[in-house]
């Protein structure tokens, strides 16, 4: 599972777009264990849609400790 999305807005360190997208602020990796490498990724992460710079959105991931 992961928390609710909300619309968050971002300003591109970049270029200084103004610009809003989804974000989530948790995801539990144990209870989504579906998710995929890259569905993560792309699920903490946004592209400036002025200048392509990609930035890691915070986002708390949860998941189990490997033995």
């Amino acid at each position: 599972m992961a928390s609710p999305a909300e619309r968050i807005e971002v300003v591109c360190a970049g270029c200084g777009a103004e610009y809003e997208t989804w974000h989530r602020r948790s995801i539990n990796l144990i209870l989504a264990e579906e998710l995929t490498d890259d569905e993560v990724r792309d699920a903490t992460s946004e592209r400036c849609p002025e200048c392509g710079l990609k930035v890691e959105l915070a986002t708390l991931i949860v998941e189990a400790k490997e033995r």
